[in-house]
Parts: C-alpha cells; structure tokens; sequence
C-alpha cells in the first residue's frame, strides 16, 4: 500500500493467479465485518486473457462457527485443513466417488434489487486434482427462506470459478486474511485485538454490489500505523495483535502465562528464547525467534510474534 494513494478499497490482501482464474483477497467490505474475495474466469493468457465469468463472493470476518473467514484461516494454519483433506480423499476411496467432498463450505447470497434477481452463492475449498486444493465460488439464482437464507433456485443454472492452490500457498492465502484483519481493527480502531473463534452459529456472505456501495470512506494508508504485531501460538490458543513493541511484549507475556494455566502446563525451558524474543521485538527486528515451551505432559507448544508491515 502506498502512502497517501490507496485505501482500503484499492488494497489487495493476497492475489491467486491460475491458468484461467484468479481469486483477489480484499478489504473493502471491512467495514461491514466481510472479507471479500473477488474470483474470476478468463480465456488464459494464450487466447487474450479475455473475462469469462466473475463472482463476487464473501466471507463473514469473525462470525461464530465453521463459516467465518478467521476460522477457516485458522483451521488451515493449524492443520485442521490438512487433516480434513486426508479425510475427505480417503471417504472418496472408499465410496468410489468421482470427486472428494468439499473440507470447508460458507453459503449466503444477495437479495433481488433494483431489478437484479436474487443470487445464492457459496464459497467451497476442496481437495483439487492439479494442485492440492481448490478454492471455488459458485453462483445462480436464488431463492429466499422465511429464516432469511439463501438457496439456489431449482433448476437454475450455476457458475463456477475453481481456483488452484498448493499448501504452501494456502497456508500464505490464510496469513494475509489473519494479519490483515488485525491490522484493519487497528488501524480503524474496531478494537485492540481479537481472538479466534470456535462457536456454531455461521454467517452468510453479503450482497456484493450493495456493499461495495454502501462500504463508507476508509481510512487511508498515512493514518495507518507503520508496523503492527501479531502474537500467536501454534496450538490455536491464542491470536492477537499489538499496534506497538512495547504492547507486542505484553502480549506475548500474558500468552506465556495464559498457556502455563492450560491443562498442559507450559512452560519455557530457560529464559534463552524469551530474552532472544523480547530483544528483537524493542529492537523492532523483521525476524522475531519462536519461544519454545514444554508441558508437563510431553506435549510442546510455541508462541510467535510477527512484525507486519502496513506501509
């Protein structure tokens, strides 16, 4: 992001690019709690990379249960998405199915307006066949139920854009959403921080084109702070962010503690690690180590801060 130029609305969290699609990772729609991801269909590069199909989808940020953006992001950056995948390819074996069911499905839609019919859409990531995973949002005409929820008309007729990814890739597709959101809560001053999340309840995705027209004015890159921290640990325990070193310490501080009072009892071996951190960090160094910790049951955990930066 440059200073003074962009926005919100101009900045792209994380591109994916294939040999006919492409998903853009965006914040515009931050201000109404969405992660929006914008997928598109083109005729390759070899046929003039002429648009084919889009689909305007989206991701509740931080809503309750399996369908929120933060909590596919975390699944994926604690292996739950890895373990989901091995699950699903090994039912398709067993079932003899054509394709593996998908690991992760968020449905929602938008209602009919200004002449616009009304739209279902889900978003879906699935074991792939060329890469390890595919990232896919379908779309067609929709009904309303008397809850308020979307489902596809009977009969209607879908589009769909698949996009590709290897797991190194999804684990960066996860990062940029994570980190990103935590620097749009600081920066617009949403809150200090927030945790993961684990309810049920989901949330549907918004309606694309009335959200990106409602989506107020936002703050613009110079109002941003420079850098912001995230501090996690690789269990799941724990993820939040600090706008300043001396918070980033705090923070990873008060985790330490928090895991010392789990079940599991951690605790660090030597204060090695944690001086090396804690230097690093009021230093503000790129490169922060890991703290290592163990339990009192064999089990080990770490704890990470990562420096970001906005701008």
């Amino acid at each position: 992001m440059e200073k003074n130029e962009k926005n919100y609305n101009d900045f792209v969290l994380y591109e994916q690019q294939g040999a006919s699609s492409f998903v853009k990772v965006k914040l515009d729609w931050a201000p109404i709690g969405k992660v929006h991801l914008s997928f598109v269909k083109h005729s390759g590069k070899n046929n003039g990379c002429q648009q084919l199909a889009h689909i305007e989808a989206a991701l509740g940020a931080s809503s309750p249960g399996g369908e929120s953006a933060l909590f596919l992001s975390e699944a994926i950056l604690n292996g739950l998405i890895a373990r989901k995948r091995a699950m699903a390819i090994q039912r398709q074996q067993e079932t003899k199915s054509k394709y593996p069911e998908p690991i992760f499905v968020a449905s929602g839609g938008s209602p009919a307006r200004n002449g616009k019919p009304c739209l279902w859409r889900q978003v879906t990531l699935s074991p792939g066949m060329k890469k390890p995973y595919a990232l896919s949002a379908l779309e067609a005409e929709g009904t309303v139920n008397k809850m308020g929820g979307f489902a596809k008309k009977e009969n209607a007729e879908i589009t769909r854009i698949d996009v590709a990814f290897t797991e190194e890739e999804l684990i960066a597709f996860a990062g940029a959403i994570k980190m990103g959101w935590q620097a749009y809560l600081i920066s617009s001053g949403a809150c200090a921080s927030e945790s993961r999340h684990t309810a049920s309840a989901p949330e549907e995705p918004a309606m694309p084109a009335a959200a990106s027209a409602a989506a107020p004015a936002q703050p613009s890159a110079a109002a941003l702070p420079s850098h912001v921290y995230v501090v996690y640990d690789d269990g799941g325990v724990v993820f939040e962010a600090a706008a300043s070193p001396e918070s980033a310490l705090a923070q990873l501080q008060e985790t330490i503690t928090l895991l010392r009072k789990t079940p599991s009892g951690f605790a660090r071996k030597d204060n090695t690690e944690y001086t090396a951190a804690k230097t690093a960090i009021l230093e503000q160094c790129d490169e922060i180590p890991a703290v290592n910790l163990q339990g009192t049951d064999g089990t080990s955990c770490q704890v990470f801060v990562v420096r970001l930066q906005l701008h």
